[in-house]
């Protein structure tokens, strides 16, 4: 996944600079997570959102990042074209000691999955978070428990050996 920042989405041609590093390093768009979050999407014009369609269109996915986070309009999920909601670290937190919580994101699950959208948690930094959301229909988890944020040589060495994991845990539930 990565996540797009403010700057990016108002910058011009970000995603014709987007198709270059795909050609360059070869990367097949379907392993492409662009991270959005609806803040940011507030910010964003209607040529960025139309460039949403085009992006899809050649295969790249969209992450509806932090929802849950408060700015979440549900009408963001019909109307472009997300493909995977990012359940916000707080509410992950919340969800271990709160019964409110939890319902709240079992429910977000399920319409989730209702919608034919992929979901990922994140703030999974240890086995007690991780040993959490074995209970849940997660379809990915990101955290400190796998990974910490990686450079780009780490990263290039982890995609050389997709096989290994960080002390044989994996990288996804």
């Amino acid at each position: 996944g990565i996540r797009m920042y403010p700057a990016m989405v108002l910058q011009y041609g970000i995603f014709d600079k987007l198709r270059e590093s795909v050609k360059k390093y070869g990367v097949k768009t379907s392993d492409i997570y662009l991270m959005i979050s609806e803040s940011m999407l507030a910010l964003s014009t209607a040529e960025f959102r139309k460039n949403m369609y085009d992006m899809e269109m050649e295969g790249v996915r969209f992450c509806l990042e932090e929802y849950g986070n408060g700015y979440t309009n549900l009408a963001t999920i019909y109307e472009l074209p997300i493909r995977a909601l990012k359940i916000n670290r707080s509410v992950m937190r919340a969800s271990m000691d709160n019964e409110k919580a939890k319902v709240t994101v079992g429910a977000t699950m399920d319409m989730a999955h209702d919608l034919a959208l992929q979901t990922m948690v994140s703030g999974i930094d240890d086995k007690k978070y991780y040993e959490m959301i074995e209970s849940l229909d997660v379809d990915y988890a990101t955290g400190k428990y796998f990974y910490e944020q990686l450079d780009e040589e780490t990263f290039m060495k982890v995609l050389e050996d997709e096989s290994a994991g960080p002390s044989g845990k994996g990288a996804a539930k």
